[in-house]
């Protein structure tokens, strides 16, 4: 009796410190899936990405998102431009109360400059982005960012997390910072130029044709296939350039 008391308790203790309008949320049921439109009334060529929310990017050549989610948490799903950011976000935190399946966000544009990765969804492109220089930052989660490409530059940064970012394509040159355990798979990226600074445990995956100018720091390796000048610029640690 005692622990059955000790438990209701501590529920109630949870509950009466959440914010009230999650905590409602927490017991809606998710609904049929819909698909809703939205437009803005200003233009944007990059994307943050917060909450689990799943990201599909499609070149287009106006700028709107298709959201598609159970019919009673599309609200919860919030899309607003700021800047040149388009951000998405997920008001609701309870999918631990509830049949779990993510929201996709469709976002139409015809350019984009910067993804942010800041949530736990995947992101992932609809066809072939097409642009003069790309930008990806992840910051925490765990999943994937997966891409097919045709930019002049690439830029991949790895701040923290355990994400994976995997690209295909071409680029003239590319920047490669890589300082958290997410994977960087890059063997379907033909690269004519690139520049890689790796601080991780976990390998890279390059294709270069021409130059790599490297630093490698720590204990994950990096993969290279194609013929190029290699120039080291540092290297301590166990890991090694592995050239296939």
């Amino acid at each position: 009796m005692a622990k059955q008391l000790t438990v209701i308790l501590s529920i109630i203790v949870l509950l009466s410190g959440c914010d009230k309008s999650l905590v409602g949320d927490c017991f809606v049921k998710r609904g049929s899936v819909k698909k809703e439109v939205r437009y803005f009334d200003q233009s944007f060529n990059s994307i943050q990405s917060q909450d689990m929310v799943d990201v599909v990017i499609v070149a287009d050549s106006i700028h709107f998102v298709e959201v598609s989610a159970g019919e009673n948490l599309l609200s919860k799903v919030t899309t607003k431009v700021e800047g040149n950011f388009l951000i998405i976000d997920k008001e609701s935190n309870c999918n631990w109360t509830r049949e779990f399946k993510k929201p996709t966000v469709y976002v139409h544009l015809p350019m984009v400059r910067t993804i942010e990765y800041r949530g736990n969804g995947t992101i992932e492109s609809r066809g072939e982005l097409i642009g003069d220089t790309l930008s990806i930052h992840s910051w925490m989660g765990g999943e994937k960012i997966q891409l097919n490409v045709d930019y002049n530059r690439v830029e991949t940064y790895h701040h923290s997390g355990t994400t994976d970012i995997v690209l295909n394509g071409e680029a003239n040159e590319l920047s490669c910072y890589k300082h958290s355990m997410g994977k960087l798979k890059l063997f379907g990226l033909r690269v004519l130029n690139a520049y890689v600074d790796t601080k991780s445990s976990t390998d890279a995956e390059l294709w270069i044709t021409n130059r790599i100018d490297y630093k490698l720091n720590f204990e994950g390796d990096i993969l290279l296939k194609g013929d190029p000048v290699i120039n080291k610029l540092e290297h301590t640690g166990n890991g090694i350039l592995i050239h296939n």
